[in-house]
């Protein structure tokens, strides 16, 4: 069984491995990853750094964020509170973003097999949504895909969530991401048109393990603490230690500049 990452695939392309759905050669646009600043999603303990000093510091990278992002949500849930005494009115209500997250996995590549593009509009961000479009777009008339999710190697799991301020002021709607690791075996077929008659092409029938890290987004309200749908934003890799102490230094640059704008403003 070929073994596929979302390294390998889903952040190559946008989508459900599109790559596995046949299409590379029809949409090799990179997915336009706007997460939110700091997404860390940490590989398995077996490819951390080696040298002691180095697997702690990763560790210690990987706890800090992990402790950081889950308090913006906790943060976000404490302010709904009209008091201290009373019941927040936002919940962050996990088990169900865990279970909209694997129907829009499940719509998504159904959608894109299918060349369904009101779907895709629908339950996709443009971000995600605009090459998946024009992949379809590019797809011979006479050719079809069907997909199929086999099984779950594992349960889907909460890898990342992240709330943020959509405005610098933070006066503004706050955004919730989040991101779910899905392992899953899938199975597509591609058909072609002969005759008025959709036939399977020989041997097409593919089955494969993939491990996809999805991204979804939501809008939510702080006055009233109403929540828009879900829609998936895109995919992203695992993290190596190199590739995560590289964007954080990108990060503390972007924070300077910013602290020093504000210092030259106030002056």
């Amino acid at each position: 069984m070929a073994q596929l990452s979302a390294t390998d695939v889903s952040f190559i392309l946008p989508g459900p491995s599109p790559f596995f759905l046949g299409m590379s050669s029809e949409c090799q646009t990179e997915t336009d990853s706007e997460n939110a600043a700091g997404t860390l999603i940490a590989p398995p303990i077996s490819q951390y750094p080696r040298e002691p000093r180095k697997f702690f510091k990763f560790a210690y990278e990987v706890f800090t964020t992990w402790a950081r992002t889950t308090a913006s949500g906790l943060g976000m849930v404490w302010s709904s509170k009209p008091s201290m005494f009373k019941k927040a009115q936002y919940k962050l209500n996990n088990a169900a973003t865990l279970l909209t997250a694997k129907a829009l996995h499940r719509d998504m590549a159904k959608a894109l097999a299918a060349g369904d593009k009101r779907t895709l509009g629908k339950i996709c961000t443009k971000v995600m949504g605009v090459p998946m479009l024009a992949a379809i777009d590019a797809r011979s008339p006479k050719k079809r895909y069907t997909w199929e999710l086999v099984k779950y190697r594992r349960g889907p799991r909460i890898a990342s969530q992240i709330v943020a301020p959509t405005t610098s002021d933070g006066s503004g709607p706050l955004l919730r991401q989040v991101v779910v690791s899905i392992a899953s075996r899938q199975r597509r077929t591609e058909e072609v048109r002969r005759h008025r008659a959709w036939e399977e092409v020989p041997g097409s029938i593919k089955e494969v393990d993939v491990t996809e890290n999805i991204v979804i987004v939501s809008i939510v309200h702080p006055r009233t603490w109403k929540q828009s749908e879900w829609r998936i934003l895109g995919t992203v890799p695992t993290m190596t230690p190199e590739d995560w102490f590289a964007e954080k230094e990108i990060l503390n640059k972007l924070e300077q500049e910013e602290y020093r704008k504000k210092l030259e403003a106030d002056d």
